[in-house]
């Protein structure tokens, strides 16, 4: 038989071993083409944030009235909780607390003012922390362990804002502590007191797993 022939059979016998392949036992059958991911554009990964002004109007803005069309903008872009938390800034007793905060030790120079709406007893409930920190002015001193290490002093007011219609201010804690030498590093210091205790006519509710508050300050039923 030439090379030709050969090559013919070869060919013949992988075709029937193929056929007969096919036709006994089970086929596993082909799994389906999954569709192609759309791309991730930016428009997608990210919400589009919302322009209330163009860069020239407000180019043409006093600095006043800058800041404020930029609150704006910034709020028309939170949501609802994020607003709701955020409004709280333009209440009073904000600016009170906030003013206390840096009244109540004077060396403590830092400031910050954060906020947590998250994981709330009540959804709609605020709790707003006033912080104040000493600067880089703070001893340096070796601990019990002989390594060098900077004085800490902190002062912190938590005002609980509610979930009542009017946002009231439901109760309001402060805390100091100091750690500003070797014996107070190790243990620190630390005062705690109650600045307005907990409003007793503000009251949380739950039933079925709804839950909601009543206060009468406000008139919230």
């Amino acid at each position: 038989m030439n090379k030709f022939g050969k090559l013919l059979v070869v060919s013949g016998m992988l075709t029937a071993m193929a056929f007969f392949a096919g036709c006994g036992g089970d086929k596993k059958p082909a799994e389906p083409v999954k569709p192609a991911e759309p791309a991730k554009t930016e428009a997608t990964a990210k919400k589009e944030k919302i322009r209330l002004y163009t860069d020239e109007q407000l180019k043409k803005m006093t600095p006043a009235e800058r800041a404020e069309a930029r609150k704006k903008e910034y709020r028309a872009n939170l949501t609802p909780q994020q607003l709701r938390a955020h409004l709280i800034t333009d209440k009073p007793e904000h600016t009170k607390f906030e003013e206390m905060s840096k009244a109540k030790y004077p060396n403590l120079k830092w400031g910050s003012v954060g906020h947590k709406y998250k994981n709330m007893p009540v959804e709609g409930e605020v709790l707003y922390s006033y912080t104040r920190t000493i600067d880089d002015s703070a001893p340096k001193f070796k601990d019990d362990k002989g390594r060098e290490v900077k004085g800490r002093e902190s002062y912190t007011i938590k005002v609980l804002y509610g979930a009542c219609k009017g946002q009231c201010v439901i109760e309001a804690t402060d805390e100091h502590v100091v750690k500003m030498d070797p014996a107070t590093y190790k243990k620190p210091k630390v005062e705690k007191s109650t600045i307005i205790p907990f409003d007793k006519t503000y009251v949380r509710h739950e039933e079925n797993g709804k839950k909601w508050v009543t206060h009468e300050k406000c008139g919230t039923k």
